[in-house]
């Protein structure tokens, strides 16, 4: 089971020397794949399939007019729909070029954008019942920021030299921010 899991993430889930007897601790791209990745979208469609029958069901409050922090909010979540495509993207160019790509890398972007798209769905449904924000986005893009803040402060040690790939991840990081940022304003 594990050699089929390795095969999967391309490498080791788990080395216990990268992450305790480093300079720094470092966790391994293969659990940078996975788990950090997983943990906040098996949250949210866990969450999603218990919400969104529930809010569906509910008597239709006034519906929320179209504001700009509801754009700006649907906005973030396209543009980080758009970045995971475009990791996507760059791994197959990867693997055109000859180098290896793991499956996880593939799955974990991939899980990423189809739950961006959720996010979208939900935020359009609360809207259009009258909900202004909503608690499990909340809790997802919180834990969607404490989970890139591992893979970002890694690749700043690291200095990686690809200047598009470390924009990429700074804006995602920033828009997660400022979806944080969003939703602790809307609860005040």
């Amino acid at each position: 089971m594990a050699n089929g899991f390795e095969d999967f993430c391309g490498g080791t889930f788990w080395n216990n020397t990268e992450l305790l007897h480093n300079s720094w601790p470092e966790l391994t791209p293969c659990f940078r794949s996975t788990v950090l990745i997983w943990v906040s979208v098996f949250f949210l469609w866990v969450s999603a399939v218990f919400y969104l029958p529930y809010i569906i069901s509910q008597k239709t409050k006034t519906r929320l007019p179209i504001s700009v922090l509801n754009i700006v909010k649907t906005f973030s979540s396209g543009i980080l729909c758009f970045l995971s495509l475009v990791n996507i993207l760059h791994l197959v160019a990867t693997q055109n070029n000859g180098n290896t790509v793991s499956q996880a890398e593939y799955l974990g972007f991939t899980l990423q954008f189809i739950t961006y798209l959720l996010t979208i769905v939900i935020m359009q449904i609360d809207r259009l019942r009258g909900v202004y924000t909503s608690g499990i986005l909340f809790v997802f893009w919180t834990l969607e920021v404490m989970t890139a803040v591992i893979p970002f402060y890694t690749y700043i040690i690291q200095k990686v030299s690809s200047l598009p790939m470390m924009v990429g991840i700074m804006v995602k990081v920033f828009v997660r921010d400022i979806e944080c940022g969003k939703y602790l304003s809307s609860q005040v």
